[in-house]
């Protein structure tokens, strides 16, 4: 699951837009594309394989909306539980993330 915040202008909180995205798991090849959100300037993408040669395996990726990336970020947590591992503050295995583009803010976290 990932929580995310997108708000229009990243100086303010009017118009903020929450929403909780679940990501399947996905054993075997992964899908390419995995899960996908998009924001009014940015999308959100997300794919979890649970069975990588590392072990479980996500990878989240934030690009503007005609696919300019911006942020890509893969963790690769082994043997190791996804439900294991929290950051303070309860942002889960990815920690909390800030992403900005074109005046508008994308915040994004990952648990299980």
């Amino acid at each position: 699951m990932c929580g995310t915040q997108y708000r229009p202008h990243a100086d303010s909180g009017a118009g903020a837009v929450e929403q909780t995205i679940t990501v399947r798991r996905e054993d075997g090849v992964p899908v390419a594309e995995g899960l996908v959100h998009d924001f009014a300037t940015m999308r959100f993408r997300a794919s979890f394989l649970g069975d990588a040669p590392e072990g479980n395996t996500v990878l989240i990726a934030v690009t503007s909306t005609s696919d300019e990336p911006l942020v890509s970020v893969l963790y690769q947590l082994g043997d190791q539980a996804i439900g294991d591992v929290d950051f303070a503050g309860r942002h889960g295995f990815t920690g909390l993330h800030y992403v900005t583009h074109d005046g508008a803010l994308l915040q994004f976290w990952c648990d299980a």
